[in-house]
């Protein structure tokens, strides 16, 4: 079985991480946003989107970029702000050692989950890292935890996917994702576990 885990805010907590690094960023352009405020209006979100309002409404594209690349290169002075799950942590790993494969799936970007999961020795345990830098579409459309990369990793075998839902305190929930079985997979026909879309 192929298990997908969310990673910030279900196999780790980089809140804090994450607005430490946006703020060091920001201000290095006169601005600046506070862990509270990037907690409930920032994190999970696409920078394109949050940035702006933090930088007076209507930034220049290169400037959100500038903002966005500048947090990427200092996102690695602020990891140890980050905070495991360790029991999904634990889970997976039991997961991992009976043969199961695991995916990391990610809105962030790729340089910043491979250096978060490196700095926790858990970047080995993922066979494919999934992030917002793979998808045509962010959030809040269709793009990673609508599905469709789901649907594209997951390549007719069984998928299980961990992620934290919003709005409730269920981080590291394991569900099966509503993904139709179109007879690609191992499984006889009426015994896959992915349920019918």
């Amino acid at each position: 079985m192929l298990i997908c885990v969310d990673l910030d805010g279900t196999l780790l907590d980089t809140v804090p991480a994450n607005a430490a690094s946006y703020r060091a960023a920001l201000e290095e352009l006169g601005f600046t946003v506070t862990d509270e405020y990037y907690a409930e209006r920032c994190n999970g979100g696409h920078y394109t989107r949050f940035l702006p309002p933090l930088m007076g409404g209507a930034p220049s594209t290169a400037d959100v970029e500038r903002v966005h690349d500048r947090k990427k290169a200092l996102y690695s002075d602020f990891l140890d702000a980050v905070r495991p799950n360790t029991a999904l942590m634990e889970i997976l790993k039991t997961m991992r050692a009976a043969g199961h494969d695991l995916a990391c799936v990610t809105t962030g970007s790729k340089q910043n989950a491979t250096e978060v999961l490196e700095h926790f020795g858990v970047r080995e345990w993922f066979g494919l890292i999934v992030t917002g830098e793979d998808v045509e579409k962010q959030k809040p459309g269709k793009g990673i935890q609508g599905g469709a990369v789901l649907r594209v990793v997951m390549q007719g075998k069984p998928c299980s996917h961990a992620e934290y839902a919003a709005g409730r305190k269920a981080p590291g929930r394991i569900w099966n994702p509503p993904l139709r079985c179109r007879g690609r997979c191992s499984h006889r026909p009426g015994k896959c576990t992915a349920r019918q879309g």
